[in-house]
């Protein structure tokens, strides 16, 4: 299983992008892409406008989901879990880490107000569909 881990982390650290699916407190759904910033742990730091959908849907239901893919290799990411807006030192610890993955971020977040948060998965499915039979992991309950 660890080794399974592993590969699925070195995945998830190699893409910069992924699909981010919100509800509101009715379920509504919504679905933006969005730059993400994985750990080790496997959660996962964005930022964003605090006047998006997606940041008044996490307000209202902490709940989401992401999905991460490439397309050539055949090989997607699902992760469902729970999202934590960060406050005080949180956020500064969330920014910090961000810009030190990213720098490039720097202008991003210092050009108008941003929102951190942090998911963190319970539930991850590793789908490499270039396999035959196609390979295919699954992890409930992954953060405790």
């Amino acid at each position: 299983m660890e080794e399974k881990i592993k590969k699925i982390l070195q995945f998830v650290k190699t893409r910069r992008f992924c699909v981010l699916a919100t509800a509101n407190r009715n379920a509504k759904p919504e679905a933006a892409v969005v730059c993400y910033f994985p750990r080790d742990d496997f959660s996962i730091f964005f930022f964003s406008n605090p006047k998006t959908r997606k940041m008044k849907n996490l307000k209202e239901n902490s709940q989401a989901s992401v999905v991460i893919e490439d397309i050539k290799s055949k090989i997607e990411v699902q992760i469902d879990g729970k999202v934590t807006i960060l406050k005080n030192n949180e956020f500064q610890k969330a920014k910090e880490f961000i810009l030190n993955l990213a720098p490039d971020m720097k202008y991003h977040i210092d050009k108008r107000p941003v929102v951190f948060f942090q998911f963190k998965p319970v539930w991850i499915r590793y789908c490499d569909f270039s396999k035959e039979p196609d390979e295919i992991y699954e992890f409930d309950n992954f953060i405790k």
